[in-house]
């Protein structure tokens, strides 16, 4: 692993803090896994303290992260610096996992950790991803219920897969294997750019058919405006925790008994919004 000298990391943090920064974004998405970790994390600890910057502070633990690990996160909640815990599944069905190279993720761990977070009043942060080969309706489903928490300041951010190049993925035998089907949609289609760049998006698998996948993402982004922005959580919760009613089945029920949602841009502009994709471009062939 190659790391920074240490004189240099230091003076860097200082020259954040003295331009009065508020936001700093770890880039390591293993961090906490060495030594001087901690030692880093106490360094902005005691920046924060003394020129009142960075405010918040945002990192990836160690993928399979322990209690042991959250000596990071509490460090920088006693220092006064704002953080979560961001949980590394992507999705919460092992075959998914698997498919996707990311056995090593433990699911029974991550949720382990979400509960003493919960304990220790410290929110945390998933990251779902809709179109990964193996997904089923089903499981997706599951997935992303599962990813809304009791906990008033946990929450989610839903992703669709994109095939990247040079990734195996990408990979003729790997589209084959998983019937992968793409569509290649601008990256800032509301303006137009200097340099026309294009993404491939991933609408259909094997196991997930482009009919499933509209599904899969009208119920995905409902729940992400309903409990991550908190349009509505109390709804969710109420149901959920007073009165028994899984959050898919509300989710189901909200959405006409499972059946597919209208997403025309223009009758639901805030769906849109926050799936930072539009719908109607992603499918259009």
């Amino acid at each position: 692993m190659h790391e920074l000298p240490l004189a240099r990391l230091h003076g860097e943090l200082d020259w954040i803090a003295r331009r009065q920064i508020p936001y700093l974004y770890i880039v390591d998405v293993n961090y906490g896994i060495r030594r001087r970790d901690l030692d880093v994390v106490r360094d902005i600890g005691r920046l924060r303290a003394a020129l009142g910057f960075p405010r918040y502070v945002f990192c990836h633990l160690t993928k399979n992260a322990t209690e042991r690990h959250l000596d990071v996160v509490l460090a920088l909640r006693e220092a006064g610096i704002e953080t979560h815990l961001a949980l590394s599944t992507q999705d919460f069905d092992p075959r998914v996992l698997q498919a996707v190279r990311r056995e090593n993720v433990r699911i029974d761990r991550a949720l382990a950790l979400r509960r003493i977070c919960h304990e220790r009043g410290i929110p945390t942060f998933n990251e779902l991803i809709l179109g990964l080969p193996e997904q089923t309706y089903a499981s997706f489903a599951d997935s992303v219920a599962r990813a809304v928490t009791p906990f008033p300041l946990d929450t989610f951010n839903l992703y669709l897969a994109r095939v990247l190049e040079n990734t195996e993925m990408g990979s003729a035998e790997q589209r084959v294997r998983h019937g992968i089907e793409t569509r290649e949609v601008p990256i800032h289609p509301d303006r137009p750019p200097d340099v026309a760049e294009v993404e491939e998006l991933v609408v259909a698998t094997r196991t997930l058919p482009v009919t499933d996948w509209r599904r899969a993402f009208a119920l995905g982004y409902l729940l992400t405006a309903a409990h991550g922005l908190r349009l509505l959580d109390v709804v969710l919760q109420v149901a959920w925790r007073a009165a028994g009613v899984p959050v898919r089945r509300l989710a189901f029920d909200s959405m006409g008994a499972g059946h597919a949602m209208d997403l025309d841009a223009s009758r639901h502009p805030g769906m849109h919004k926050t799936a930072t994709v539009d719908y109607a471009i992603v499918l259009k062939r």
